[in-house]
């Protein structure tokens, strides 16, 4: 049996077959030496570089485009941010205390959940990976999880064309599927990036 790619679906379970690339394939047999080359190491440089960069100005960008078209959830975030420089003075962009403001991350996770970065994931299966009797992924198996999907499918997020940081507040978190947000992956391989250290430029001197 040839070794093609899997796509994972919105709904759970769903799966179809499509052909790898042979550069796919190749990923295979890289990475079984300590040694890197020098291509390598420039290209995980340029990675780190526009990874820190455009992830960063892509957030931003649609969270205050979100937060102008819903003025609601702007009064309730200027006021969140009034009140920590109230208590916490020039502290208040320190990363200890912006990491407590809750509806901040929450309106981050909500502008995350729509715009992703990583509109999907892709893995290479190491073992065979039964999901069920109709499906089982061979080894050496490309496969892509359809991460945006999941952020707009109706049974994991109810209206979710709708911009509600509400959904991610800590009395709804059990309404979250786990794994159903995935805006920098998951697993071993999850993005190093989080966009919330860039919030600090926001607030002015």
């Amino acid at each position: 049996m040839e070794t093609g790619a899997v796509v994972l679906g919105q709904e759970a379970g769903r799966a179809s077959p499509t052909t790898s690339t042979p550069r796919q394939h190749d990923l295979l047999t890289e990475g079984k030496s300590n040694e890197m080359s020098e291509d390598m190491l420039l290209a995980q440089a340029a990675a780190f570089l526009q990874a820190g960069f455009d992830t960063a100005a892509a957030t931003l960008t649609f969270l205050i485009y979100e937060l102008a078209y819903n003025p609601e959830a702007q009064d309730k975030l200027i006021k969140e941010l009034n009140e920590a420089k109230e208590k916490h003075g020039d502290d208040v962009m320190e990363i200890s205390v912006l990491s407590q403001l809750t509806y901040l991350n929450c309106v981050i996770d909500e502008s995350l959940r729509k715009y992703p970065h990583l509109g999907w994931l892709d893995r290479i299966a190491t073992v065979d990976y039964k999901i069920d009797d109709n499906l089982t992924i061979p080894a050496g198996t490309p496969v892509y999880v359809n991460a945006v999907g999941m952020h707009y499918d109706t049974e994991m997020y109810p209206e979710p064309d709708r911009f509600n940081p509400d959904r991610f507040l800590p009395e709804n978190a059990g309404c979250i599927k786990p794994f159903a947000f995935l805006p920098f992956g998951e697993g071993e391989k999850i993005a190093l990036y989080n966009v919330r250290g860039t919030f600090v430029p926001l607030w002015p001197p």
